[in-house]
């Protein structure tokens, strides 16, 4: 039996991400067994209501108005991913829902898979958030003395 995926999405205010973003991680991995888990910090931009009236069964979410962050809905993701494989990615785009099939085929011959806006072929903005990653990146590089990007 194929492993379930735990796609877990971090959210504030991306009503208008996760309108699109949604239905492009369940055509992404259609044939697969997945859910989709938003973890959303008490967004006010409608994203709650939206969320309640989807009926799609793969979609769950956390709304949560404590302990808010980025890395705390990681966590709590995490913890309440229903998966054995557990995806994270942006709610912004910045991570490609057609990536994931590939991805997750990866796992076949690995146990882990990451991304990096580094590597060759990789789409970057080279805004002024990308020059500090790509600075702390090396950073780390060298002080882990290792060449995981």
């Amino acid at each position: 039996m194929e492993e379930k995926i735990s796609v877990i999405l971090p959210a504030y205010n991306e009503l208008a991400n996760l309108r699109l973003l949604i239905p492009s991680v369940s055509a992404s991995l259609k044939g697969r067994a997945y859910e989709i888990l938003i973890i959303d910090d008490n967004s006010a931009d409608g994203t709650k209501s939206f969320l309640e009236n989807q009926s799609d069964s793969n979609l769950r979410w956390i709304i949560r108005t404590h302990n808010t962050g980025f890395a705390s809905a990681i966590a709590e993701g995490i913890e309440n991913a229903q998966g054995e494989i557990i995806i994270i990615m942006d709610s912004d785009f910045n991570h490609s829902p057609e990536d994931l099939s590939p991805m997750i085929d990866l796992l076949k011959s690995a146990n882990f898979v990451s991304g990096s806006r580094f590597l060759k072929g990789a789409r970057t903005d080279y805004s002024l958030r990308t020059f500090l990653s790509r600075f702390f990146n090396y950073f780390i590089r060298l002080k882990l003395s290792s060449s995981l990007t």
